[in-house]
């Protein structure tokens, strides 16, 4: 009777050959390398729309103090948020053309919050259309 290295009959297999582990590990790699991605993509569009949703509670505050004060034509450019570090706004009061109609007896007020991301800035603006 012939015996392999292994103590068994040289008909029977004695353990995974070297080309079977590399197809296992490439089978792997081609599976796992999609789902790191995923995951990366994922987390990053997390981290911005963190910052966004910071953005607009920032820009409706802001509009939220100005209907407070009365609509006083307020310029602001560039103001640090004490609350939220990195983010800075900005307050611009214009009288209102409409399109169409031209000047009519109505102010825009504009307040733009701008902020940077993986060295990328972003910016988000909200509008409030208001009567003399």
């Amino acid at each position: 009777m012939i015996l392999n290295r292994c103590g068994n009959q040289a008909s029977k297999k004695c353990g995974f050959a070297l080309i079977e582990i590399l197809i296992a590990i490439t089978i792997l790699s081609i599976i796992v390398l999609p789902l790191y991605k995923g995951i990366s993509t994922g987390t990053m569009a997390i981290s911005q729309n963190k910052n966004l949703t910071k953005a607009i509670i920032i820009a409706r505050s802001k509009l939220n103090e100005l209907k407070i004060l009365k609509m006083q034509n307020t310029t602001i450019s560039g103001s640090p948020v004490d609350e939220y570090p990195g983010f800075t706004y900005e307050i611009s009061i214009e009288r209102f053309e409409h399109q169409l109609l031209g000047p009519i007896p109505a102010n825009i007020a504009v307040v733009t919050v701008l902020w940077k991301e993986n060295s990328v800035e972003r910016s988000y603006s909200i509008e409030y259309i208001y009567p003399l």
